[in-house]
């Protein structure tokens, strides 16, 4: 976790019979059950401040640490994201999952000074929200793989010299064109291999690359070609340095603001997950910087452009409740009047097992030409590559 950051975590036994323990002798503690984590936002690889001195008693806990027999299942419950802000070609990907409660787990065994410890399991998510490029893409899978045996078919090789994972992820976004159609964009994490090079969509955890495609062939075969569709060529540099800047500085300052006054509104609503973004820095420059002058931008409103708040709650172990909105400016073609207006989105998934996923969506935009309504049933499978 983030410095300043807390969970909630559910120490119980491996089984009915047993409690967690947590015993000696001292020279070889040992620690057996089950955890489970709830209401946390983690990130991996771990923050480490390399300009932190080493004390007397962090050395102590080290070696204790290193130490410990590990008999621990990690268990993933209610309202536990992974956060991390990741570097990537012309704008850092701000990835916040949210990891699927009650699929896969990770196994910690063996003791770190012996040389046998390990962690085994899978973690996965099928929510959550990844910015990209001004763009807010929506989670289709993302999976990280400790350890697991690799089949045939796998590209990867076994390597239980690593704690890295082995990862796979990617996410969608829809952009409608100048007719009022609606087509899909999408955002597909890579990995580089290390011995060839080459990126692959399965692989460790290291050099991680993001890829933009689309399903819609008028937008050109190349991500250069999708990306000055999105408005990011070399004639609308300005544009784009404008939307880079402010974006990153948002991310840094504003985050760490609204995160505490989201963990006040899900304890005092009884929510299992409120989330915050704002635009603000962007639409401050754009504000100072842009030539063609629209009365919008002289409007207090325009600062918001943008902002969003999703609220989520579990209405049963494997039922949840979404719903997100967001303030949208009608400045493009898409849009049937100039103003400011709200797009909603309402969601309903039920996890049938840990494999399959029925979700249901309602998305509602005023401000669109056409198709102000989106009414979808979806029917999820993950399976492993």
């Amino acid at each position: 976790m983030e410095k300043k950051e807390f969970g909630n975590m559910i120490f119980r036994g491996k089984n009915n019979d047993e409690e967690f323990y947590f015993s000696g002798p001292v020279e070889k503690p040992h620690l057996r059950g089950t955890l489970e984590l709830q209401n946390a936002d983690i990130t991996f690889p771990f923050i480490v401040n390399k300009n932190k001195k080493k004390t007397r008693k962090s050395e102590i806990i080290i070696e204790i640490l290193k130490s410990i027999e590990w008999d621990v299942r990690t268990v993933v419950g209610k309202d536990a994201h992974y956060k991390r802000q990741i570097p990537s070609g012309l704008d850092n990907v701000y990835v916040d999952l949210i990891l699927d409660a009650g699929v896969g787990g990770l196994n910690f065994n063996g003791v770190l000074a012996e040389n046998t410890f390990g962690v085994t399991g899978l973690l996965e998510s099928s929510r959550g929200n990844v910015e990209y490029l001004n763009l807010n893409f929506q989670v289709v899978k993302v999976g990280a793989e400790f350890d697991m045996e690799a089949n045939g078919e796998s590209e990867v090789s076994f390597d239980k010299r690593t704690l890295l994972p082995i990862i796979y992820g990617e996410a969608r976004t829809t952009v409608t064109d100048s007719t009022g159609f609606p087509y899909y964009i999408y955002l597909t994490m890579l990995t580089k291999d290390r011995e060839t090079g080459q990126a692959q969509k399965r692989g460790r955890l290291g050099d991680v690359m993001f890829q933009l495609s689309s399903e819609n062939s008028q937008l050109g075969d190349s991500e250069g070609d999708i990306l000055a569709s999105l408005g990011y060529s070399a004639s609308n540099l300005k544009g784009m340095a404008a939307d880079l800047i402010g974006i990153s500085a948002d991310n840094m300052v504003f985050r760490p603001l609204f995160r505490p006054f989201e963990r006040q509104l899900e304890q005092r609503l009884g929510l299992d997950m409120v989330r915050f973004s704002s635009r603000f820095t962007r639409n401050l420059i754009e504000m100072n910087v842009n030539e063609e002058r629209n009365y919008m931008f002289d409007s207090k409103l325009f600062l918001l452009r943008s902002t969003k708040v999703m609220v989520g709650k579990y209405l049963a172990d494997q039922l949840f409740l979404m719903y997100s909105g967001q303030l949208e400016a009608g400045m493009d073609y898409r849009y049937q009047h100039e103003g400011f207006g709200l797009s909603h989105k309402f969601g309903l998934e039920y996890r049938i097992n840990p494999s399959l996923l029925l979700q249901m969506e309602y998305d509602y935009n005023s401000l669109l030409l056409m198709k102000r309504e989106d009414k979808r049933v979806l029917l999820r499978h993950s399976f492993p590559f």
